[in-house]
């Protein structure tokens, strides 16, 4: 159950949505989703449902809507790494490359790798890139911080 305070959220459609936004479905009909960015602009990745991990721009699109909360964070689990156990990254992973924290997805249009823009200009220390197959969506800080949602890829794997 997520309590939200009412200026800490909004309601409309993924053309409403900034990066760094959570939309969270209103019904069992609707799907959550993590808005970042593309080099095409801003985009949505699905987090549930048959379109799990499938992501596309948010521009024009009003078909997805539900409630928006803005300026949350991504954590993630630093052990849990698929390399640490001799595998590959997988759909849904987030990864941490440069100066970018993401997560890997499937494009809509052609099911191609894709990388979703969550948090950019963070400290760089080279070219190395991690992946993390356990994440979370946060709200807030301290004693206010929130966890929205949680991702587990590798409990799908197994």
């Amino acid at each position: 159950m997520h309590y939200l305070r009412p200026h800490e959220f909004t309601v409309g459609a993924l053309d409403d949505c900034l990066s760094g936004s959570l939309l969270l479905p209103r019904t069992a009909s609707e799907s959550p989703f993590l808005i970042g960015t593309t080099a095409k602009g801003t985009a949505a990745l699905c987090l549930g449902g048959q379109f799990r991990f499938v992501g596309f721009e948010c521009e024009g699109n009003t078909a997805w809507s539900g409630i928006i909360v803005p300026e949350v964070q991504v954590e993630v689990d630093a052990a849990s790494s698929p390399e640490l156990r001799g595998r590959g990254a997988s759909i849904g992973c987030a990864r941490r490359q440069g100066d970018k924290l993401g997560i890997l997805g499937r494009g809509a249009d052609d099911g191609r790798s894709l990388f979703i823009v969550l948090a950019n200009q963070l400290a760089k220390s080279g070219d190395e890139a991690a992946n993390f197959e356990r994440w979370q969506v946060v709200l807030g800080a301290g004693m206010d911080r929130r966890v929205l949602f949680t991702v587990d890829v590798s409990a799908e794997d197994s």
